[in-house]
Parts: C-alpha cells; sequence; structure tokens
C-alpha cells in the first residue's frame, strides 16, 4: 500500500514506571527485513527484553482448520545494551517487547 509507512510503533509506560512496553508493526515486504535500534532514553532497564512475535510468509497467511498453527506467536529475547535495544523486525510482523526496570521510585 502506497504512502503508508512500513513500520508502526507504540510505547506505553506502566504505571510505577518499571515496565515499558512496545507494540511493534511491520507491514511491508518491500523494505525486507527491517533492522532498528530504540534508544529507551531515561527508562532505566533491567536485564534482557522479552519479546513476543506473531509473523507470516505474506500478509494473507492465515490459521485455517487444517493447519490451525500456521501462525503462531514466537517467544524470544533481546539483550538492552548502553540504554538501547536493536531488533531486526520481519515483513509482515507484529512484535511486542516487554523491558522490565526499576520502579520510578528507585527501588
Amino acid at each position: 500500500v502506497k504512502g503508508i509507512p512500513d513500520l508502526d510503533a507504540m510505547a506505553v509506560l506502566a504505571e510505577g514506571g518499571d515496565e515499558l512496553m512496545l507494540m511493534l508493526v511491520h507491514r511491508s515486504s518491500g523494505a525486507g527485513p527491517v533492522e532498528l535500534t530504540i534508544d529507551l532514553g531515561g527508562f532505566q532497564a533491567q536485564g534482557r527484553a522479552e519479546l513476543l512475535t506473531l509473523a507470516g510468509a505474506t500478509l494473507a497467511e492465515e490459521n485455517t482448520y487444517a493447519e490451525p498453527e500456521r501462525v503462531v506467536p514466537q517467544p524470544s529475547s533481546a539483550e538492552v545494551r548502553d540504554a538501547a535495544l536493536t531488533l531486526t523486525l520481519a515483513p509482515y510482523s507484529l512484535t511486542r517487547v516487554r523491558i522490565g526496570g526499576q520502579s520510578a521510585g528507585g527501588a
């Protein structure tokens, strides 16, 4: 689809400031896999980021009665380094990123 960005992103910080959630959508095959680095700014990440990715080989790929698990969420993780996270997003994918951190109170 022309005139629409290949990537969309949404970020939500938990009320206590101890968890950051990102939703990343890569809706294009023309761009191929996209590598991006996300600057976490002042968020004090703890440990690794947990990822859950739902992706299909084509925009029209779907589960069917005969193949009910053709497209299923795939868990993975990524290391947070120097307040940044580098990921590669597959075409036609939705990725949820969960990053734990220190609470806003410094705990």
